[in-house]
């Protein structure tokens, strides 16, 4: 078998398995591949129950570190290439298959580790309307953001122990990943919408999950405030080619260039 999904999770997010499943059979069932559940800490009571047609890994019985999780998770999968997709993601329409299909076809055929299936951030370098190539200094370039990895790199990516929040920074700039293409799209081939925000359920997706007659757990709400005003200082650099900001940010390992990225290594 060549593709499998996998849900990245740990014990204590367990409550989002049946909702997560429901969306998941509700508008993505066609996808017709084998998923996996990867949940490290608390064991889940009853999985195949509540997630019948799924996988369970259950690799440790401590939450090791979302790294060290996603490794052990990958260690039982036996396809090569993986759609990672986090706990909270939501399928909120159907999916494009023929062009998910089409555009892990051009990944195959041109050795590329890394395929993001929507449009944020969009790739910069076109290829045709559908997909482009997204190049080492463009930010978010290991998004986490739904997208289809070769096996083997995200496991040698999950070697560096990064959080997510580095993770992105950094695993498309590192000595396995900086020269190789990575793949994305200009449409959303996958219609996803995450859930949970600093713990909370967020408080447009808790309607759109009770439509849907679903019981959710005691998380609290989570209410999005307005977006502050771009500063003086994010206006400056967004005039900034992004090849020549990316080469500050590494000259500069501390300063105004290089809040958001820290320490990443290019040869």
């Amino acid at each position: 078998m060549k593709l499998s999904i996998l849900y990245s999770s740990y014990g204590d997010y367990q409550d989002l398995l049946p909702i997560t499943y429901h969306f998941y059979n509700k508008y993505a069932k066609d996808f017709n591949l084998k998923v996996y559940w990867g949940s490290n800490g608390k064991e889940i009571e009853k999985f195949a129950k509540l997630a019948p047609n799924w996988h369970y890994i259950y690799a440790a019985e401590k939450d090791l570190g979302w790294s060290e999780n996603l490794y052990t998770y990958l260690e039982q999968i036996n396809s090569d290439y993986v759609l990672l997709l986090l706990d909270d993601f939501l399928f909120v329409d159907k999916p494009d298959i023929e062009h998910i299909i089409y555009g892990f076809e051009i990944m195959q055929k041109n050795d590329i580790p890394y395929f993001r299936l929507n449009n944020n951030p969009p790739p910069n370098r076109k290829i045709d309307d559908y997909f482009g190539f997204i190049d080492y200094f463009c930010d978010y370039r290991s998004s986490l953001q739904p997208a289809i990895w070769d096996k083997n790199i995200l496991m040698k990516l999950c070697e560096y122990k990064f959080n997510p929040w580095l993770f992105e920074w950094k695993a498309g700039i590192v000595k396995e990943t900086i020269d190789k293409d990575f793949l994305g799209s200009y449409k959303d081939l996958i219609k996803i919408k995450h859930c949970i925000e600093k713990g909370m359920w967020i408080e447009e997706m808790m309607s759109f999950i009770k439509k849907d007659n679903l019981e959710v757990s005691n998380r609290g709400i989570f209410k999005f405030q307005q977006p502050s005003k771009p500063s003086f200082k994010d206006k400056l650099l967004s005039k900034i080619d992004p090849k020549i900001l990316f080469h500050l940010r590494k000259t500069f390992k501390k300063g105004i260039f290089n809040d958001k990225f820290k320490g990443a290594s290019h040869k």
